[in-house]
């Protein structure tokens, strides 16, 4: 017969050292450690960092391609936005770019832009109003050639009759947004009594190319901007000569309507041609008696 052994006793900073292990392996790892609960969203790879457009292009037009963001939480919601100024604007749900007013190269030839994306969560998942992730974006404007346009110069001219032809009537000039050089021509009814040259400063000069006589109106009667002078008060004969004054870049062009009134002038007396300058006549001719024409 064997006599029972006692139990042996582990030294007691042993045994706690075994608790604290057992204990980690029953404990879940989320229980020990602190993990991240939200991921931020990252934009898309493949996104143009410049856009191109003409300065024509009209305000709502959608430019470039959507700058869209992926977030690997489910059910989070991307919100868009752009800073930077300019005359532009984001759709805050896809990351569509679009123009909201006029473009002009000649004053801003480039922007520069942000587009920022947020999930509404901070890493904890509580809500917050905080940029994830943005994207620098530089939005040139390219130039198109526009058509000049007058900058000085009246479409309404009163004159004297027998005025000279070295006589300038109006000096017109234009602006071109792209510094085009500039020529100038007449048109419309009256064109053939009118003409119109460059002077030294590039301005064109009104000219008449025969004198008018308000006795004999050489004015004619015709169309003008789809109606006719009749409805706009001119007729043939009223010494109210229509002549359209253009401006082109060779390539564009801007008219303007011009309305020369010729007024009258009182003129002195002259004798009709044909007169004799002598009279014959017989001796004895009685008193009141006609002689010569």
């Amino acid at each position: 017969m064997h006599a029972t052994r006692p139990a042996r006793l582990l030294p007691f900073p042993v045994a706690v050292a075994s608790l604290v292990f057992l204990a980690a392996l029953l404990v879940p790892s989320a229980q020990v450690h602190a993990q991240t609960t939200n991921n931020e969203p990252t934009f898309d790879s493949g996104h143009s960092a410049t856009i191109s457009i003409p300065e024509d292009t009209a305000s709502g037009t959608d430019i470039g391609s959507a700058y869209t963001a992926t977030d690997t939480d489910t059910g989070d919601t991307l919100t868009y936005g752009l800073t930077g100024g300019g005359p532009f604007t984001i759709d805050t749900s896809t990351g569509q770019i679009s123009t909201n007013g006029a473009l002009d190269h000649e004053t801003t030839p480039s922007y520069s832009v942000t587009v920022t994306v947020r999930d509404g969560k901070d890493a904890s998942g509580n809500p917050d109003t905080a940029t994830d992730a943005m994207m620098n974006v530089t939005i040139t404007v390219t130039n198109v050639n526009e058509a000049p346009s007058f900058f000085q110069g009246t479409n309404d001219i009163p004159i004297d009759e027998n005025t000279a032809t070295t006589a300038v009537l109006e000096t017109y000039q234009g602006t071109d947004p792209e510094m085009d050089d500039l020529t100038w021509s007449v048109e419309g009814p009256d064109a053939g009594y009118f003409s119109i040259t460059e002077n030294a400063s590039g301005h064109g000069e009104l000219k008449f190319s025969q004198s008018p006589n308000f006795e004999m109106p050489a004015d004619v009667a015709g169309t003008l901007n789809a109606g006719t002078m009749e409805e706009e008060g001119v007729i043939a004969g009223d010494n109210t000569y229509v002549v359209i004054v253009k401006v082109s870049d060779a390539s564009l062009s801007s008219t303007l309507d011009v309305y020369v009134e010729v007024t009258d002038v009182n003129e002195a007396p002259t004798f009709n041609t044909g007169l004799a300058a002598t009279i014959n006549m017989a001796e004895n001719t009685a008193a009141n008696t006609d002689i010569g024409s």
